[in-house]
């Protein structure tokens, strides 16, 4: 074997990461991790999570929104949860905007996010991907609030199911392909020269929103 791909690395467990740097440190040939970024002197191609959550909050801010639920799930070991949540709420920053986290763990995760919304008046709903955002779509029409009128929501992570709701969702996205054909070109670099150190390369996956039709401006 001439060099490595390591595809996932995991997003979701920071226990599986650290095994993966542990296991593969000292290996001897070209490697190069996709996904959650690991440390050591392997190369690494990664999502460039604080881009997308810029983007997300600067969409949320400029459509009239203050006070934003975060959904989210497995914050203890979710590494890339912890980090979507870290930097939208850098990113969404004023004197008068607030990021709630609310735990899709809880058995009341659902009157946890309605009661924000009717009494403290959240205006949108962020999902910490599609998939927690679909719930909440759910969790909406089972107490009565319309999509976008009561309340906006977004998400991370487009997915085929965003286009499948009703209204369809807005996400971010990254472009998995161009991420894989630079790793390639990264191995195919070191494997041309192999007998030249350099530092490890890391390169952020650039993301872009998708607007679809789940944010608008808060109803006064």
């Amino acid at each position: 074997m001439e060099g490595l791909f390591i595809f996932p690395v995991s997003d979701w467990d920071v226990g599986l990461t650290k095994a993966c740097e542990a296991s593969y440190a000292g290996i001897g040939v070209p490697t190069v991790t996709l996904g959650q970024p690991v440390q050591g002197r392997m190369d690494r191609v990664y999502p460039d999570e604080a881009g997308m959550a810029r983007l997300l909050a600067r969409h949320l801010a400029a459509n009239g929104h203050r006070r934003c639920l975060f959904l989210l799930s497995d914050q203890g070991i979710n590494t890339t949860v912890n980090q979507r949540l870290r930097a939208f709420s850098r990113a969404f920053s004023g004197p008068q905007h607030k990021v709630l986290p609310v735990d899709f763990d809880s058995p009341r995760w659902q009157e946890n996010c309605v009661g924000e919304i009717k009494k403290s008046r959240f205006t949108a709903v962020i999902g910490a991907s599609h998939l927690h955002a679909a719930w909440f779509y759910r969790a909406a029409r089972e107490h009565g609030l319309r999509i976008p009128r009561d309340v906006s929501v977004a998400a991370f992570d487009d997915g085929v199911m965003s286009e499948l709701l009703h209204p369809e969702l807005t996400c971010t996205r990254i472009d998995h392909v161009a991420g894989a054909e630079r790793a390639a070109d990264i191995l195919l670099a070191r494997l041309e020269s192999r007998h030249a150190p350099a530092p490890p390369c890391r390169f952020k996956i650039p993301g872009k929103l998708v607007v679809r039709q789940s944010v608008a401006e808060p109803v006064r």
